[in-house]
């Protein structure tokens, strides 16, 4: 029997209280599959969210690492080396590769956007996708390229932080992020008050910040 691994996918800029919450979740509903988390690479960003400062692949995974449980969860940078293009079918099919039973987790925003995604039919019709509601938000609902593999998807209702990744980012640059320091995980918090100047100073395009980028 293969083993199965749950990929849950993003950028993770920076990680989240739902993105740790999130595999503690899944471990209690597949306790018999690993879970990894997938850091998307700097050509994930430039294609799909344009105009978004963007830490540093190490500094994502780091921050990510002391967050989760590696009794049940790693984390795989694939996506960013040479062997990768960065897309998630190739990711998926990669793991499969290595023998896994491949399930691709996703939040509920992204369900809609399969079809645009780099052979996304194909890929809904190969691999299995859990993905997440939060809070009861959201409905069990696919577009309608995406029925004929109605049986590949499972739909899960956490209840997860509300707080996003792009409302950490614009504490930093608000001057509110002391706002959130119960909401976010704590190396979180104290790393981007750290680098709060100069993420501010990436946003306004003078990249002098030596742990991001911005796209």
């Amino acid at each position: 029997m293969k083993n199965k691994i749950i990929l849950i996918l993003g950028t993770f800029n920076p990680p989240t209280m739902a993105h740790v919450k999130m595999s503690h979740e899944l471990h209690r509903d597949y306790p018999d599959a690993e879970i990894c988390y997938v850091v998307s690479s700097p050509s994930y960003v430039e294609k799909w969210k344009t105009h978004q400062i963007l830490l540093k692949a190490n500094v994502r995974t780091q921050l990510l690492l002391d967050n989760i449980d590696s009794a049940y969860a790693f984390i795989s940078l694939f996506e960013n080396t040479k062997a990768s293009d960065g897309t998630t079918i190739t990711t998926a099919r990669h793991f499969r590769e290595r023998g896994y039973d491949v399930t691709l987790c996703i939040g509920s925003d992204n369900v809609a956007k399969i079809p645009e995604w780099h052979e996304g039919l194909t890929l809904a019709k190969e691999f299995k996708f859990i993905v997440i509601h939060r809070n009861d938000e959201g409905k069990e609902v696919l577009p309608e390229e995406l029925k004929p593999f109605a049986s590949n998807f499972t739909f899960k209702t956490y209840d997860l932080s509300p707080v996003s990744a792009s409302d950490i980012r614009a504490a930093v640059i608000s001057g509110k992020l002391d706002d959130l320091q119960d909401d976010i995980p704590q190396n979180v918090y104290r790393f981007m008050k750290r680098h709060k100047k100069a993420i501010k100073a990436a946003q306004k395009g003078n990249n002098t910040c030596q742990t991001c980028t911005f796209i």
